[in-house]
């Protein structure tokens, strides 16, 4: 059974995994498949 400091480094790798995955996936597919900003009322201006 793997100890707390071994669950600890997987979860922060799952994690970090997903973040990248998400912002890559984001950048790379998000305006060939949604044609328009997310939420523009919200934040205006201010994502690239």
């Amino acid at each position: 059974m793997p100890s707390g400091f071994q669950n600890l480094i997987i979860f922060t790798t799952i994690a970090s995994f997903y973040d990248v995955g998400g912002f890559f996936g984001g950048k790379f597919l998000g305006k060939k498949i949604i044609k328009r900003p997310f939420s523009p009322f919200i934040s205006p201006s201010k994502t690239w």
